[in-house]
């Protein structure tokens, strides 16, 4: 009974930690694929108990036996052969590779795209969006934006439905019956007739062209119904789909309901574009809060994603939940002995397999390029990391190049930066392995001591630099990103865009550290991973925080200028926000003016000037609450999240105690406590 375990939790290892099924190459063993001396499977030792455990039947068996195949001798990639003499030495049964549960997983795709297209709630999407169709056409149109807003929301949604709804091809006819097995792929005609939706004439003609791209799927360019361009590629689905027309317009209408246009950076959006956008993003708000049943569908929407959420847009081939399901009990259950056997060798497997979790959480290495994990990196280094080849004259990540060069540090080799946090794991593999560090005494010593040399007034000012940064966006001279309320005209700031500390609070990793030169690829992995839980109280904290800072830089007679009118402006928006969510937390209905006002918030805050980004979260994320809130919550995102590991509230600068910011601002703040959360040798 030990070796099945040992094997399932091989099996699982493999399937969850190789980047690809192919990862193990031909070139490094001798295989012994299908021929006429092809082993049989039966006569593998122990296939009789995976048999039985994964309940595989004589369909799946025969798929295995052509086209699974065996190791037959190691070759030369020694680390592979080391780690597999370690499992065969603990006396680990590993016959079959990691293309056993690739080739398993093949043969139930197609079974299971039909069990979630039988369990959809086809139905009630399209009631969903119907309503919400026929509710805009319904609501009163007070002034032109307010109509110009409606007409965008309507138009909006009949993408949706025009998708959604059943073509000819796709009904289950007598004469398909004969040629295909329709019955669970295809539309009856009654089914068909549910699904009616013409558009008026004029709508029909806006989104006619949006349709078109969609469909084709292969261009990022100009959205035929919003000012922004979009990258259509998205919306293209594995060619297994094809075989399933219902689901595939299904799935591409999630994708439509759940896509975010924003500006790249050739796309000029004028004020009142962005305006109208948002108004109507205001409408659609408003009518799912007095429509309780469109409130009580936000989970019903929910649960249609989280049924797709492992059949992705990625290549099915490579889903292995299925089997993951079956497995999992059983790795559950051996635990402990999977973390005991599995510690000794998991240094070599990291040689030459996608790189797992270390035990702690301050170790962490990004998978493929191995480079510093930003959110550890940035909370010990002012402004940014420094790639470990990177030229001093190459544009340095996460950074403007002119600004304040006498404050910058930049640290390289990530195992020095993993040693400063004091991470026992990383002193230890340096100990153990010196050839893999060369000079690593004499750089370390070097990074120590300009950190050690480091003055209050230099973590005064960047950190409070990096603050502002959080809160800003700057457009370039030629103003073609969205409008930012941080705008200037000093030529210090002028074509810089800053990044803020998205990308090290929320470990956007790889694709955020390109920001400054493909901004785009940045703020699509952001809208990905948007989570609203709205806080207005955090607003209040963070003017204490910046009183505190401000009494700091006025103590000290640190003095920065450029910073001035930014400082201005930035007080009197938060000001603004907080005056609303103090009337929001009051249940004071806001006024007209005041949601114009907010309206115009929205507009200088990068990302939420896209065309419908609150519905994208009232109708994917069951987030039903009023439009204020959800500013507050993306505000909210931009500045700060509560659950970081180290509780450190911004990552960057010092190692701040969150508390420190709650005492009263006449009294100085301890920059000595992130110094004391270091472990220096």
């Amino acid at each position: 009974m030990k070796k099945l375990y040992y094997l399932l939790i091989i099996i699982l290892f493999f399937s969850g930690c190789i980047k690809k099924p192919d990862e193990i190459s031909k070139n490094d063993m001798e295989l012994q694929e299908k021929s006429p001396f092809f082993i049989d499977l039966t006569q593998v030792e122990n296939y009789k108990k995976i048999k039985k455990t994964l309940k595989i039947n004589q369909e799946e068996q025969n798929y295995l036996q052509d086209n699974s195949f065996l190791i037959k001798k190691l070759g030369k990639n020694d680390n592979f052969s080391k780690a597999y003499s370690f499992l065969r030495r603990n006396s680990v049964p590993l016959y079959l590779t990691s293309d056993f549960i690739f080739n398993l997983t093949q043969t139930n795709i197609q079974k299971n795209i039909l069990n979630i297209q039988n369990n959809i709630q086809y139905e009630n999407l399209w009631n969903l969006l119907n309503n919400l169709y026929t509710a805009t056409s319904k609501i009163i149109e007070t002034d032109e934006y307010e109509k110009q807003a409606l007409n965008l929301l309507k138009s909006d949604l009949a993408i949706s439905l025009s998708i959604l709804q059943a073509k000819t091809e796709q009904i289950n006819t007598a004469d398909n019956k004969l040629i295909i097995k329709a019955d669970e792929k295809l539309f009856t005609q009654e089914e068909a007739k549910k699904f009616i939706f013409t558009p008026d004439q004029d709508t029909l003609n806006q989104i006619k062209s949006e349709i078109e791209l969609i469909k084709t799927a292969q261009t990022k360019e100009k959205s035929g119904l919003f000012d922004y361009q979009i990258d259509y590629q998205k919306f293209a689905l594995p060619e297994v789909y094809n075989n399933y027309p219902k689901i595939k317009n299904y799935l591409i209408t999630i994708k439509w309901l759940q896509n975010t246009p924003f500006t790249l950076k050739n796309s000029e959006v004028s004020i009142e574009k962005s305006q109208i956008q948002t108004l109507s993003a205001i409408i659609l708000s408003s009518i799912i809060n007095k429509n309780d049943y469109i409130k009580n569908q936000h989970k019903t929407i929910n649960n249609i994603n989280s049924i797709f959420w492992n059949f992705p847009e990625a290549n099915l081939s490579e889903n292995y939940y299925s089997i993951w399901q079956k497995i999992n009990p059983e790795m559950k259950k051996e635990k402990d002995f999977y973390l005991q056997n599995f510690t000794a060798f998991q240094k070599e497997v990291e040689n030459y397999l996608l790189s797992t979790p270390l035990s702690e959480p301050d170790f962490r290495l990004f998978p493929e390029e191995k480079q510093l994990d930003q959110f550890i990196g940035q909370q010990i280094n002012y402004p940014q990391i420094q790639e470990l080849t990177i030229d001093e004259n190459q544009k340095i990540p996460f950074t403007a190049e002119k600004i304040d060069n006498k404050y910058r540090k930049i640290f390289s080799q990530e195992m020095e930066i993993f040693a400063l946090l004091g991470s026992k794991k990383a002193k230890q593999l340096i100990e153990k392995d010196i050839s893999l560090f060369p000079n690593y005494g004499e750089n370390y010593n070097k990074i120590r001591a300009e950190i050690e040399n480091l003055d209050q007034n230099f973590w005064h000012k960047n950190y409070y630099q990096y603050w502002i940064s959080a809160l800003k966006n700057y457009n370039n001279k030629q103003k073609n990103i969205a409008t930012s309320f941080t705008y200037t005209d000093n030529p210090e700031w002028q074509n810089k865009i800053l990044t803020t500390s998205l990308g090290s609070l929320f470990e956007l990793h790889k694709n955020n550290m390109n920001y400054n030169t493909n901004p785009s690829s940045a703020n699509e992995t952001l809208l990905q991973n948007i989570s609203i839980e709205p806080r207005p109280d955090i607003y209040q904290e963070l003017l204490n925080l910046k009183q505190n800072i401000e009494y700091e830089l006025q103590k000290n007679n640190i003095q920065i200028p450029e910073l001035k009118e930014e400082n201005n402006k930035i007080s009197e928006f938060l000001q603004k926000i907080i005056t609303l969510s103090d009337k929001q937390i009051k249940k004071i209905p806001l006024t007209q003016e005041e949601t114009q006002s907010l309206a115009a918030v929205f507009d200088n805050i990068f990302f939420l000037s896209s065309s419908n980004i609150i519905s994208i979260d009232e109708l994917s994320s069951a987030y039903s609450n009023n439009i204020l809130q959800h500013a507050l919550g993306y505000l909210q995102f931009v500045i700060i999240k509560e659950e970081l590991n180290h509780k450190n509230y911004f990552a960057v600068g010092p190692m701040y105690d969150y508390s420190e910011f709650k005492k009263n601002k006449n009294e100085k703040i301890n920059l000595k406590n992130w110094q004391n959360s270091l472990e220096l040798p």
